[in-house]
């Protein structure tokens, strides 16, 4: 219950930051000024436009300066209006186009989600409730391995609201920033529910972790480079995940993690020649499998990987769809470099 409080609450939060990202970037979209022609009309004076505003016996008047001429205020209210037989278009900066009706039936089913997702850890996690206390098993092998789990989830999560923000009519920057702070409220609240429970509580590593996700998240806005670089996951069914009532959320040794790079744009000019645009080098980590739950020793590999992005669909819908696959690491011809070196054909 406590999960679900606290997710409502970074809802409204949350909800608070679209508004103010969204007009934000509506406004820098529009640059200075709120009136231009839209690239299909007639040019406009270069002139910039200003809004006077003059005071008579009758009262406050406004109005639009245009080139040499004024135009009331009435009338650039208005969507559009003409000049000289030119139709010019308005730009409101802040009316962001946001649809709320798709926005609100997103956060209903973020809010169900949560909901799920409370129910099952109830009953799997949080059994004996505790008061709030911090996890200090900073350097157990689950422990770690939960920072690659933890800045994995971020990107994925960050990836899946962008898209749904960006489907309810936010521009880019707002999404990018609002996606990446709804996963991390996401992760957050997972992780303050363990805090009230016994045998979890809350692991500021594992926090920061999802931290340093949404920095890499929403670094990859800004840096185009660092979109050269995918963390990614891929998962094979092991023994764990027999016992009763378990899903792959608990089955650990068949998790494994990945950083994929584009190494083509990074090899000599001579060689990156011969490289296929579709293949990456991915390193990964994982848990050894054939030891008891959440136990064994730490693995870490080296890969090959396929580039989703360069799969022949096009359009905004298979764009989607090939950056959701490209947060997947497929089975790929694989060296395992610890404990012990061995090749695979197929690593998982």
């Amino acid at each position: 219950m406590k999960l679900i409080l606290i997710s409502f609450f970074i809802a409204l939060l949350t909800h608070a930051f679209s508004y103010a990202f969204a007009s934000a970037d509506s406004a820098f979209s529009a640059g200075t000024s709120s009136f231009v022609s839209d690239s299909s009309f007639s040019t406009m004076p270069s002139s910039t436009l200003k809004l006077e505003e003059s005071l008579n016996g009758k009262g406050l008047h406004s109005n639009l300066t245009l080139g040499h001429g004024q135009i009331p205020l009435s009338l650039a209210l208005q969507d559009s209006f003409y000049v000289k037989g030119s139709p010019v278009k308005v730009i409101k900066p802040l009316e962001t186009g946001i649809n709320y009706t798709m926005l609100g039936s997103l956060g209903a089913a973020y809010m169900a989600s949560v909901i799920a997702i409370d129910r099952y850890m109830a009953n799997q996690w949080w059994q004996k409730p505790s008061k709030f206390y911090f996890s200090r098993d900073y350097f157990s092998k689950l422990s770690n391995f939960n920072k690659f789990s933890h800045f994995y989830s971020v990107n994925l999560l960050g990836h899946l609201f962008s898209g749904a923000y960006e489907a309810s009519g936010m521009q880019a920057l707002g999404s990018t920033w609002y996606s990446s702070l709804s996963a991390l409220a996401y992760i957050s609240c997972v992780e303050t529910e363990n805090g009230f429970h016994t045998n979890n509580g809350f692991s500021l590593s594992n926090f920061s972790a999802g931290v340093l996700g949404t920095i890499f998240y929403i670094g990859q806005y800004y840096i185009p480079e660092m979109k050269d670089f995918m963390p990614k996951m891929s998962y094979k069914p092991t023994e764990n995940l027999k016992n009763k009532g378990r899903i792959f959320f608990d089955d650990y040794q068949g998790q494994k993690y990945w950083m994929s790079v584009r190494l083509k744009n990074y090899l000599p000019e001579k060689i990156s020649g011969f490289w296929p645009e579709f293949l990456m080098v991915a390193a990964g980590v994982g848990l050894k499998e054939g030891f008891p739950d959440k136990k064994g020793p730490m693995e870490m590999y080296v890969a090959l990987d396929l580039d989703a992005e360069k799969l022949p669909l096009y359009g905004a819908f298979w764009q989607f769809v090939k950056n959701t696959l490209n947060y997947f690491h497929f089975p790929m011809p694989g060296v395992r470099l610890s404990p012990g070196s061995a090749f695979f054909m197929f690593c998982f």
